[in-house]
């Protein structure tokens, strides 16, 4: 059955809606290593630069919180 696929798939919807406030799939989300959100990517594109600079601002701020740390 698929009993144990649907309880995590609503338990990972939930944890999503809770945390990052969307339920958007697809969903990229860069955290800092304590766990707080440097950066938020919903859905789709298939742009590739698009994607790319959403990766290289969430390093650069990522590189700027540890920075001040």
């Amino acid at each position: 059955t698929n009993w144990g696929k649907n309880t995590n798939r609503l338990k990972n919807g939930e944890l999503q809606e809770t945390k990052f406030k969307t339920v958007a799939l697809p969903l990229y989300v860069i955290l800092d290593p304590q766990g707080n959100e440097v950066g938020q990517f919903p859905g789709l594109t298939r742009d590739h630069s698009e994607f790319l600079s959403f990766l290289q601002a969430g390093a650069n701020r990522s590189s700027q919180i540890a920075a001040r740390r």
